[in-house]
């Protein structure tokens, strides 16, 4: 799959904000503004402005299958679900600030990794991603929430 750029993430944000606000997903319960909020806190995740979550998952099958997710040869899975240094289910990331942050924060982190900026933040089920790496994962992030509003 190739990385996020600048062009697919207007063309992600101007299809998301093209949904009426009331769209039913496909699967799951996130609401429009919810899911565009789920993505903006991905992204803010993966900048390291959000506390990082525990391992999630063992080193020896994380490296392979997160290869196979972010090069588009698997689907990303639907539901999952993460849990915080307690053990206890967390709820989904989440940011303020709608569509107009997420068009934000998809600018700052894509600029980030093109100047080689990007602060090591590795991902609670894949461990540690390059920027390179988290770009081809936020596309094809971008991409499972396109599909679950049919967008």
């Amino acid at each position: 799959m190739a990385r996020l750029d600048r062009a697919f993430a207007e063309e992600a944000a101007a299809r998301l904000e093209a949904l009426p606000a009331d769209a039913q997903p496909k699967w799951g319960s996130l609401t429009r503004d919810g899911v565009i909020a789920h993505l903006a806190g991905s992204f803010g995740y993966s900048m390291g402005q959000v506390a990082a979550l525990p391992p999630q998952s063992g080193p020896p099958m994380r490296k392979l299958v997160s290869w196979l997710l972010i090069n588009g040869i698997i689907p990303f899975p639907k539901g999952v679900k993460f849990k915080g240094n307690d053990g206890q289910q967390i709820p989904a990331l989440s940011s303020e600030g709608g569509i107009v942050h997420l068009r934000e924060i998809m600018e700052e982190f894509i600029a980030l990794v093109d100047r080689g900026d990007q602060p090591p933040c590795g991902h609670p089920v894949f461990g540690e991603y390059t920027g390179e790496e988290w770009l081809k994962f936020h596309r094809a992030h971008l991409n499972h929430h396109l599909k679950q509003f049919g967008a």
